[in-house]
């Protein structure tokens, strides 16, 4: 399998936290930063393996926020360019300033409403123009108004709750200003191109790959994982994909807050005009800004085929560095942070996290600003490796002369490199609970976001929620929700880690009263 050329960060060589293997050393001439990484570095040193995670999804968010190859839009195709494919032909330095800014890869990949169509019909080919998603469909007086739009009008974030898995602990997010946050998730070409070719569009047909693994089946008719980007996906149903999108899995969570360019400071987000719904019948936009994303990705690191091993994954988490935190742009100019209100955390704050009502109406006229964040910003500070691959990553090029340089990673959750230890209060926080409860020892007990988990700021993290995400069809007793043991990701070939495949719908033909499915997270 070919190997990107990378540049491992020469400024975390000089770093006293982290131990460097000698090959971490040789600089490369040359880095395409806009390849995806395929896989991680592998250390025998716990802290330089946690270091390589680190480096490992800086280098996928940059790639991810590459600018796509521009396309080219008549009715509902695209008859030039490909989605999710980045120009190598463009700096990154196109992502600056206060102009109009090209769609990153990222925006190009699919929404879930486009691999899971109604009824469980088969989703149109990779290459095909978004849709007018079907919540605004309906709204639009006419449904093809959008088509005519330019193409940084065809981005949608028309969502007011957190994509989330527990509805009772999300809900609509205002910044301090009482602008309201908007969501979008998307996926990658791999994992459409393994919903089309399994037919997991369809849920029943999730259901009957699932009873056949069960029965002990283990061809392609039964169920099989979402993919790592290994040597067997890429001989099978991968292989017929450009070598850019051979890779596993990628599924991203966004939030955008609304920009006032008269109040903000606009040329530290990467913006965009969005359709956020519908006015008067036809598509309402705003300027919108970057403040949250996701990344969830599946590697082929490990991948053993004779152990059962598939591949492994990361998962991690990006904030607009304005989120929580009060700046000083390089005129002097103090920027108030857009969630966090600048007063002292209470006690109840300090010890849940969250301590309020949280919004239940999206349509008020006067909707209260929520101060979520001063938890995370007074107690729950960032890992000085994090920290430090930050502001490496800020301070050098391409990222240093683009807007990705006021962005940070928050973390990343993985499986823990190292011996797993209890003993300082810091073993106790990466260690803890949730290995237990998920069958996984991570390296952080504690991983959120402030705009894609506002209600959840302590003791949460991703794999927590994640470890719940099966397909349809697991076995369960009648009237009862399907159990989730403590299994390790590799032991459980139905912990797939991803909502995603929840959203198939069943045709229309299959439906039947006495099948119930089981939640539609995303």
């Amino acid at each position: 399998m070919r190997r990107q050329s990378r540049t491992l960060v020469t400024a975390m060589l000089c770093l006293s936290s982290i131990a460097v293997s000698p090959s971490s050393a040789e600089v490369e001439t040359e880095t395409r930063f806009f390849d995806l990484p395929r896989v991680f570095e592998v250390s025998s040193d716990p802290q330089q393996q946690q270091a390589n995670f680190y480096d490992f999804i800086w280098r996928s968010f940059i790639a991810l926020n590459w600018p796509n190859v521009p396309l080219e839009i008549e009715g509902s195709r695209i008859v030039s360019g490909e989605r999710g494919k980045p120009d190598a032909s463009k700096p990154l330095s196109v992502m600056s300033g206060t102009g109009v800014m090209p769609q990153t890869v990222w925006e190009t990949y699919k929404e879930p409403f486009e691999v899971f169509p109604p009824n469980g019909a088969r989703p149109q080919p990779w290459n095909t123009a978004r849709p007018v998603p079907p919540n605004l469909a309906k709204k639009l007086s006419d449904g093809r108004a959008l088509l005519a739009f330019p193409i940084e009008l065809t981005g949608y974030a028309t969502d007011a709750n957190q994509p989330y898995f527990f509805p009772h602990l999300t809900g609509p997010l205002f910044d301090q200003d009482g602008g309201l946050v908007r969501y979008e998730v998307a996926v990658n070409r791999s994992f459409f191109a393994y919903v089309r070719h399994f037919g997991y569009y369809n849920a029943a047909e999730q259901i009957r790959a699932v009873e056949r693994y069960v029965a002990g089946r283990r061809d392609d008719s039964a169920f099989q994982r979402p993919p790592f980007g290994n040597p067997a996906e890429i001989a099978g149903y991968l292989r017929d994909l450009p070598p850019y999108a051979q890779v596993g899995m990628v599924d991203v969570k966004a939030a955008w807050r609304v920009l006032d360019p008269k109040k903000h400071h606009v040329d530290r987000y990467l913006r965009r005009r969005l359709v956020v719904g519908v006015e008067n019948g036809k598509p309402k936009t705003q300027l919108m800004g970057l403040v949250a994303l996701h990344i969830l990705r599946w590697t082929p690191n490990g991948y053993d085929p004779h152990k059962g091993v598939d591949g492994a994954f990361v998962a991690s988490t990006f904030e607009q560095i304005d989120n929580v935190t009060s700046n000083v742009t390089e005129d002097g100019v103090v920027v108030t942070p857009t969630f966090n209100d600048g007063q002292l955390p209470t006690p109840q704050q300090l010890e849940y996290g969250f301590a309020g009502k949280i919004p239940a109406e999206v349509g008020s006229e006067h909707p209260l600003p929520v101060p979520v964040d001063i938890y995370r910003a007074s107690a729950q500070r960032l890992p000085a490796a994090v920290r430090e691959i930050n502001e490496h990553y800020q301070t050098i090029a391409p990222v240093k002369d683009s807007v990705l340089r006021f962005y940070q990673l928050i973390g990343t959750q993985n499986r823990h490199p190292g011996a797993i230890s209890f003993t300082t209060a810091e073993d106790r926080e990466r260690n803890g609970h949730q290995g237990p409860i998920t069958g996984v020892y991570t390296n952080a007990n504690n991983l959120v976001n402030a705009a894609l988990e506002s209600y959840t700021q302590k003791n949460f993290s991703c794999i927590l929620c994640h470890a719940r995400a099966r397909p349809f069809g697991i076995p369960h007793a009648p009237d009862t929700t399907p159990g989730f043991p403590p299994a390790a990701f590799e032991d459980d070939h139905f912990k797939i880690l991803t909502f995603l495949l929840q959203m198939a719908k069943m045709p229309a033909a299959e439906e039947r009263a006495d099948e119930k499915i089981e939640g539609e997270g995303k």
